[in-house]
């Protein structure tokens, strides 16, 4: 078994709030899950995130994945509710100093302002998280990990499913908000990571499980 965990290089991510819809925040220092009623610029905070070296040579093709990870730094508490966060595959990309609450990048809407819709799966794999934890009413700062579906991420490592990143929100979003660091944060050890296990033997026909 090989370990890879991928963390700061060639990764972008941003929140995405409903109370600044036109403001592009993916150059700040957190990742907002949840609503809060407190703050007229927040309301609902979402977040994207792509790991590019998942796809492009960090991890290598054609191993069969023993186990994923999404861990992210959790720095401050505006929650009030024993909460699920889930985390969807992209079907579309984003640019990082360019998403909003209504915009991928400059010039092409998201499908539905904020992503997530109950009936458009446009943008993102809704039917089916790819991962989903449960935080209490009060989480202590620290790393929070997501365990990914070993099955999406070799789809997304070997090009069966584009690589273009994760989008993340509290399945909730009643005064539940949590801020994670970002990939812009100072303390480089604490910004998101993705770790990867994987067999060392190329498997199936033609290295193709």
């Amino acid at each position: 078994m090989s370990t890879f965990v991928l963390q700061s290089d060639g990764v972008t991510d941003a929140e995405i709030i409903s109370g600044s819809p036109t403001t592009a925040r993916g150059l700040g220092t957190v990742l907002s899950l949840g609503q809060r009623d407190d703050d007229a610029d927040y309301k609902i905070g979402r977040s994207v995130i792509k790991f590019a070296n998942l796809s492009n040579g960090g991890v290598p093709k054609n191993r069969a994945v023993v186990s994923a990870s999404l861990s992210l730094y959790l720095s401050t508490d505006r929650c009030n509710y024993s909460r699920t966060y889930s985390w969807f595959r992209l079907k579309n990309d984003f640019v990082e100093s360019e998403v909003t609450w209504r915009i991928r990048k400059t010039g092409v809407n998201w499908a539905v302002k904020g992503i997530y819709s109950a009936s458009n799966d446009t943008d993102y794999e809704r039917a089916d998280p790819i991962a989903t934890i449960t935080l209490s009413a009060s989480e202590a700062a620290g790393w929070k990990t997501w365990n990914l579906d070993t099955t999406k991420i070799f789809e997304m490592i070997n090009g069966v499913w584009v690589n273009n990143g994760f989008f993340g929100m509290c399945n909730s979003e009643f005064n539940d908000q949590y801020f994670f660091r970002s990939n812009n944060h100072a303390t480089v050890n604490t910004r998101p990571k993705l770790t990867i296990e994987v067999d060392d033997a190329v498997s199936g026909e033609e290295g193709i499980l």
